[in-house]
């Protein structure tokens, strides 16, 4: 049987640019690898599934993907676009919503909600789109921008929001829309008493016993360091939380494999020709599992 544990190659590229990265993926598979996880870029990402689709090695990813169809050698634990869509879908008719409105900052989140749109035209819901253009918020902290919202009277009960997508740097409003995907993370007391409804969901499972048992790992090993995130942390951000769950079932995919056949992770070359041995293998391994971790 393998270890219970997996070496990790963690490879940092600041450079978005393909052939960057095509060069960072070929030095690992010329390490013998099991397996690629990331980039979380979606061209980076779709270069990298096509040099793992052509030489057999495992891509996994953690990413919003509109593509229907995946390449034989990738896997993707982040929700399908349409089953978010129904979710949210799903909310609107419960509390009776018929008229609303949808910002955005980037043409993506469009592409995100075209299910809901969609759903939008069949049930004759009135829905108006606002691009949030991202120069407004240079200089304002997140916390400035809350204020400013409450004072604009965008923060009062007759105001409702549904969060379904976060921006790294900010958190962006959208009347009776926002975002979804990390708002467990954001300290909501300015929003306590103004009894606005603001409305996420979330993929965390923060009741999860082991996730708990990270926290308070990472605060102990944190404490006395210097940081600019808020401390002590109280979760995890979703994009983490998938990923601890993407390494857990591709170690339990191998742990499987390796009960049933000898597996071999070659040094591979881009140029060789070359193919990895057990990777659709292990693809296969990973589809059926259900894992109950982080998300």
């Amino acid at each position: 049987m393998i270890p219970y544990f997996l070496s990790i190659l963690i490879l940092f590229k600041s450079s978005s640019e393909v052939e960057c990265v095509s060069v960072a993926v070929c030095s690992l598979l010329e390490t013998g690898i099991a397996g690629v996880f990331g980039p979380q870029s979606s061209v980076t990402s779709m270069h990298v599934q096509s040099i793992c689709d052509a030489i057999d090695v495992p891509h996994v990813e953690t990413r919003w993907d509109f593509q229907l169809q995946r390449a034989d050698m990738s896997i993707n634990l982040f929700p399908r676009p349409s089953v978010l869509s129904h979710a949210y879908v799903d909310l609107v008719k419960i509390w009776g919503w018929r008229s609303f409105s949808l910002v955005y900052d980037e043409h993506e989140g469009v592409i995100r909600l075209q299910d809901f749109l969609k759903e939008a035209q069949i049930n004759d819901w009135r829905v108006q789109l606002y691009q949030f253009r991202p120069p407004t918020l240079i200089g304002i902290s997140s916390g400035e921008s809350n204020r400013l919202a409450q004072q604009v009277g965008m923060m009062t009960e007759s105001h409702n929001y549904l969060i379904t997508s976060l921006s790294d740097k900010r958190l962006s409003v959208t009347s009776n829309t926002t975002s979804f995907q990390d708002l467990h993370t954001i300290d909501m007391e300015d929003f306590k008493y103004g009894k606005t409804n603001i409305t996420g969901f979330r993929l965390v499972d923060e009741n999860n016993a082991d996730l708990q048992a990270l926290v308070v790992e990472l605060n102990t090993k944190w404490s006395g360091a210097i940081r600019k995130l808020d401390f002590p942390i109280k979760t995890i951000r979703t994009e983490t939380a998938l990923m601890y769950d993407a390494v857990q079932l591709f170690a339990k995919a191998l742990q499987d494999l390796d009960g049933s056949k000898s597996i071999y992770f070659p040094p591979i070359s881009c140029d060789s020709g070359l193919r990895g041995l057990d990777g659709s293998s292990i693809i296969n391994f990973m589809k059926p599992v259900s894992c109950d971790h982080f998300c």
